[in-house]
């Protein structure tokens, strides 16, 4: 287990070596791609970090809601880039609240329902799972990584396996703090909130290649950085009457309305190669 001196030496080279971004006061003018970039940067050299480190050997790469497929997809170019071999992926069509009911305690969704899923994936990933992965955009409450971490040691307890050993948060810090009881969690943000925005990480994306994508899904059928599974060829999760799954239906609509939309993903995976490269290299 890494110790608590290593881990905060850990989260501070990741901050040194890009310059992080602070907390800020917003003026009537803002740079969102200079925002973007800094925080993918930040996040390309936190998990730099985490890859290189000989002491962890993750099990598991938790995808998790729509931010945490782009999240997910992300590090395992990182890794790739490096030349180290990616964890395999568990994917959790998360739902934190109720349609409508976000932010009310009492609308809470029950997160039961994913336990078959995962407990399927985790027989097909097979072996033991110790440490694991989870990536995000941005952290608050914790729902969606406590309900995974939950539902992942209940699927394992199920199967006769061990519970997780380590469970690694990486994510942007938006007010997050550790419950008393996950001994076993151990949080390193990539950048702390810029505050009045969430998502902000993917203002990295150019206009360029979301425009398409937003004449046709504007922001309340699918958020700015919902839409940028879409073009990493990723499925977005949907409600689908109280069983959520994740949808392909979004991605064959603009593969229908975009013309050579095909071209536009491969452009925009490399446009994210090469920012990765790029980011590696100054550390």
């Amino acid at each position: 287990m890494v110790k608590r001196t290593a881990l905060k030496r850990l989260w501070l080279s990741a901050y040194a070596g890009s310059n992080p971004v602070l907390p800020i006061k917003m003026k009537n003018k803002i740079n969102y791609g200079k925002i973007g970039k800094q925080k993918f940067s930040n996040f390309s050299h936190t998990i730099k970090r985490l890859s290189l480190d000989e002491r962890l050997k993750f099990d598991l790469l938790i995808a998790a809601g729509n931010s945490g497929q782009s999240m997910a997809k992300f590090t395992t170019m990182i890794f790739n880039e490096l030349g180290k071999p990616s964890p395999p992926i568990l994917e959790v069509p998360f739902f934190r609240y109720l349609p409508g009911q976000r932010e009310n305690p009492d609308g809470l969704f029950n997160n039961e329902i994913f336990l078959a899923g995962i407990k399927t994936q985790l027989k097909q990933i097979g072996g033991d799972i110790r440490k694991v992965l989870f990536v995000d955009d941005e952290i608050g409450k914790g729902l969606t990584a406590w309900g995974v971490l939950d539902l992942l040691n209940e699927g394992l307890s199920n199967a006769g396996k061990p519970q997780i050993k380590d469970y690694y948060i990486v994510a942007e810090d938006q007010g997050f703090k550790i419950p008393g009881r996950y001994k076993n969690v151990k949080f390193i943000p990539y950048d702390s909130e810029t505050e009045g925005h969430n998502n902000a990480i993917f203002y990295f994306t150019p206009s360029k290649f979301d425009k398409p994508l937003k004449k046709i899904f504007d922001e309340k059928e699918l958020s700015f950085h919902s839409r940028t599974n879409l073009l990493l060829s990723l499925p977005v999760k949907e409600f689908n009457g109280g069983k959520p799954r994740y949808t392909t239906k979004f991605l064959k609509t603009a593969k229908r309305k975009i013309p050579d939309f095909q071209k536009l993903q491969e452009d925009y995976h490399d446009f994210i190669r090469e920012a990765i490269k790029k980011n590696l290299k100054k550390a």
